[in-house]
Formats: C-alpha cells, sequence, structure tokens
C-alpha cells in the first residue's frame, strides 16, 4: 500500500503482535503506530488473553530504537481498569503518547454490572489524579502527552 498510494502520512492501529517484522524502511515510513494495550499486564491480559501484554511490550522495544515516529499506547478501558494505574503504567513503557477509550459501546450489554458506579467510584477519581500528576510533571518542564489533556 505506502508503495501504491500517493499518501503525505500513513498511520496503522496494531495489536503488535507483528511490529518487528515491518522493514525498517516501511517502519520509518510510518507517521504513526497505535498499539492496543490496555495498561498493566494484569489487565491487558485480563482482556486480550495470557501473555498478549509480554508479548506486545517485546514487539514495542524491539522497534523502539529504529521507530522516530510517534508510538502510541492505545487503550480499551472498562469495568477491570484502574484508569490511573494503567495510564502510569504505560508512561512507564516506551510510547510517546497514551490514548484511551471508554469500552462501552462495544461491550457485550451484561459486561458493566454497575457503569454508574464504575464512573463515579473509579475512573472519575483516577482522572482527577491523572490531571493532578500531569500539572505536576508541567511544572517540572515535563509532557506526559496524554490525549485527554493535551489535545
Amino acid at each position: 500500500m505506502m508503495d501504491s498510494l500517493p499518501a503525505k502520512r500513513f498511520v496503522i492501529q496494531t495489536n503488535g503482535f507483528f511490529l518487528d517484522m515491518i522493514p525498517r524502511s516501511y517502519l520509518n515510513r510510518l507517521d504513526a503506530i497505535l498499539v492496543s494495550i490496555d495498561g498493566r499486564e494484569e489487565i491487558t491480559d485480563y482482556y486480550r488473553g495470557r501473555g498478549v501484554f509480554r508479548m506486545v511490550v517485546d514487539k514495542v522495544r524491539k522497534i523502539r530504537p529504529h521507530y522516530r515516529g510517534d508510538l502510541i499506547a492505545r487503550m480499551a478501558v472498562s469495568g477491570e481498569s484502574d484508569i490511573y494505574e494503567d495510564v502510569v503504567h504505560l508512561l512507564s513503557l516506551p510510547f510517546d503518547h497514551v490514548h484511551w477509550q471508554l469500552n462501552v459501546v462495544w461491550s457485550p450489554d451484561d459486561s458493566w454490572y454497575d457503569f454508574d458506579f464504575w464512573v463515579n467510584n473509579s475512573y472519575n477519581p483516577g482522572i482527577m489524579k491523572l490531571a493532578e500528576l500531569w500539572i505536576e510533571e508541567l511544572k517540572k518542564a515535563k509532557t506526559w502527552e496524554l490525549c485527554h489533556f493535551w489535545e
């Protein structure tokens, strides 16, 4: 596709399983790579299967020294997620940004036991902690590019 399309920019979203198989000449023509990973190991593996977290992180670490573009952790946040813990963990990995979405439209109807309770008692307090941390990092002249705070 890259050789055939006259596009100025290329972006992919991937589960990351085969990132290290992309030839460097194509890898560095990608402006951004969004990698599906949902936070800490136990959370990612809970949603995506045992061993997925380690496989994805291994592939990301393999390409990071060679990839000059934007490497984005792309989270689907659901009831087992702790937005603060999961985002902070992903920021410790070789990603440039963390982007998340609430997994409410695509979830089966019975997967949310009490969505309102979760939002009020887990998600919103976690977002507030992230915002406070983000502000503290800005004061130190460090920018954490979290999609919901910098766009």
